[in-house]
């Protein structure tokens, strides 16, 4: 599970959940819910382990490397 907060996979009264398939994917605190409103969260196959790809709305992308 992906954590966008300062708890790591802890879910806590606020948070957005995110779902797939009935599995909790993604947590977002409520800090972060307007700056990522129109973001794009995805993932890409590298070398060691997926990437994180966050794109916003102008299709800037932010890249994350997996372990």
């Amino acid at each position: 599970m992906l954590a966008l907060c300062s708890r790591a996979d802890r879910e806590a009264p606020g948070d957005h959940v995110v779902e797939y398939g009935g599995t909790k994917v993604v947590l977002v605190e409520e800090e972060l819910l307007a700056a990522l409103a129109d973001a794009t969260i995805d993932a890409q196959q590298a070398g060691q382990g997926d990437d994180l790809i966050i794109s916003g709305p102008a299709g800037r992308a932010s890249r994350r490397p997996g372990g």
